[in-house]
């Protein structure tokens, strides 16, 4: 699975806005953490069967703002269009897989 990327503010509030659980990871290319959690987000996602998307804010500094973002990498879980879980900088993966876990056994309905 490779996660898709999305190269506007746009395309990242539809994705949030549309689907039910969705993890987001933003990198800039001037991050080697970044490059480096990349395929392990990814594999992640692959075990749970999670949607996971990729931004790179580095050309697109709106995504950032609108996230309040100062630090790469950074993992965003939503659930209904609303932030779930947030981890910056330094990724905990048992905490993460814990979180998306728990969001995949969340119940949809309202």
């Amino acid at each position: 699975m490779d996660m898709k990327e999305l190269n506007t503010f746009e395309q990242l509030k539809e994705k949030v806005d549309t689907e039910e659980k969705v993890l987001i990871f933003i990198t800039n290319d001037f991050c080697s953490v970044c490059h480096a959690d990349l395929p392990r987000i990814d594999k992640l996602c692959e075990k749970h069967n999670f949607p996971a998307y990729h931004v790179n804010i580095t050309n697109k500094p709106m995504v950032a703002g609108q996230f309040t973002l100062f630090s790469v990498p950074a993992v965003i879980l939503f659930f209904k269009g609303k932030e779930y879980h947030r981890q910056v900088h330094i990724i905990d993966f048992k905490e993460l897989e814990y979180r998306i876990e728990e969001l995949k056994n969340a119940p949809l309905e309202d």
